[in-house]
C-alpha cells in the first residue's frame, strides 16, 4: 500500500507536466515497480480524459486499499453529514413500577460504538470501549425504565447476515482481524485478553478481559515459569469457551491478545444488559 501511495504521489505531478511519456519512463526505470504487477489508471474527471493507464482492466485481489473505495462510496452515497443511528426499543412504555417486558438494541451500522477518539487523533489513548453503551443505558433510564422483566435482545438485521468473506479460514473468526461484520458493532466486535505472570514460580498467570463482560468463558492453565513466553489460545468456531495454556516468565511485562466476536448482536445485548444493571 505504501508503494502504491508513493507511485501515485510521484505520478500525479508528472501527469500534469506530460501525459503518458514521463509516467511510463518512471515506471519502467524503477526497480521497485518491477518487483510487482501494477494496475494504474489516472483520469481527469473534469475533462473526462484518461491521462495514463497500465493494466487498468486487469482484475486484482483487493487488500487494505479496499477501504479507500468503500469510504469513497459511503461519502458519495450517504454524504458527509450522515449520522448512524443505534436505537433501544421497548414494546410499550414502562408501567407504574418502571418495568418493561423486553428491550431491543437495534443496530444501524455505526462503526464507532467504541472508545476511540472522534475525530481521529494520531496516538490518542484508548477510551472506555463501552462508553456508547453506557450512554444508551443512561438514556433508557432517563425515560423511566427501572426493570426489564424479560429479555434484552440484540438486533443487527439492518444488514444482510454475511459475517465473513468467502475464502476465509475457519480459524480466522477466532482473532480480531476476523471479527464478524454486523450492523451492531460494539468495540469493533473484539475483546482483549491480557495475561500477566503470577507473583511466584508455578503460580497461575493473571487473566483480565476488556471490555469486562461475562461473554466468553475463560479457562486458563497458563503458569509462571522459567524460560520464554509461550502461550496458546484456542476457541472452536461458534463456541464461547476460550482455552489458554502455556507459560509466562516471572518478570514478563504481560501479553495482550485480541479475539473476535462471532455473534455481535448477542454480545451487544450482553453489553447493554450489563450497563443497565450497573
Amino acid at each position: 500500500m505504501l508503494r502504491a501511495l508513493w507511485i501515485w504521489w510521484l505520478a500525479l505531478p508528472l501527469a500534469a507536466a506530460n501525459p503518458a511519456g514521463k509516467i511510463r519512463q518512471f515506471l519502467d526505470a524503477s526497480p521497485v515497480v518491477r518487483q510487482a504487477f501494477w494496475g494504474i489508471r489516472i483520469e481527469d474527471l473534469q475533462q473526462n480524459r484518461i491521462l495514463f493507464e497500465r493494466n487498468a482492466d486487469h482484475l486484482f485481489l483487493p487488500a487494505s486499499n479496499a477501504k479507500l473505495l468503500t469510504t469513497a462510496l459511503a461519502l458519495t452515497r450517504l454524504g458527509p453529514d450522515y449520522r448512524f443511528e443505534t436505537r433501544v426499543l421497548a414494546g410499550r412504555a414502562p408501567d407504574s413500577d418502571g418495568c418493561v417486558a423486553s428491550l431491543r438494541i437495534v443496530g444501524g451500522g455505526d462503526p464507532n460504538l467504541s472508545g476511540r477518539t472522534i475525530p481521529y487523533e494520531p496516538n490518542s489513548p484508548p477510551g472506555d470501549p463501552l462508553a456508547a453503551i453506557d450512554d444508551l443505558a443512561a438514556q433508557v433510564a432517563a425515560h423511566g425504565v427501572r426493570c426489564v422483566s424479560g429479555e434484552v435482545i440484540g438486533d443487527d438485521s439492518a444488514y444482510v447476515w454475511e459475517p465473513y468473506p468467502d475464502g476465509w479460514s475457519i480459524d480466522d473468526a477466532v482473532w480480531d482481524y476476523g471479527a464478524a461484520v454486523s450492523a451492531l458493532c460494539i468495540n469493533d466486535n473484539t475483546v482483549s485478553l491480557t495475561l500477566t505472570p503470577g507473583d511466584r514460580l508455578m503460580a497461575l498467570a493473571r487473566v483480565s478481559v476488556s471490555p469486562p463482560l461475562a461473554y466468553y468463558q475463560i479457562e486458563s492453565s497458563v503458569r509462571t515459569a522459567p524460560g520464554d513466553r509461550n502461550i496458546t489460545i484456542d476457541r472452536l468456531p461458534g463456541s464461547r469457551h476460550v482455552r489458554l495454556w502455556g507459560t509466562l516468565p516471572l518478570r514478563d511485562p504481560g501479553d495482550t491478545e485480541a479475539l473476535g466476536i462471532d455473534d455481535p448482536a448477542l454480545y451487544a445485548a450482553y453489553a447493554l444488559r450489563d450497563a443497565l444493571a450497573r
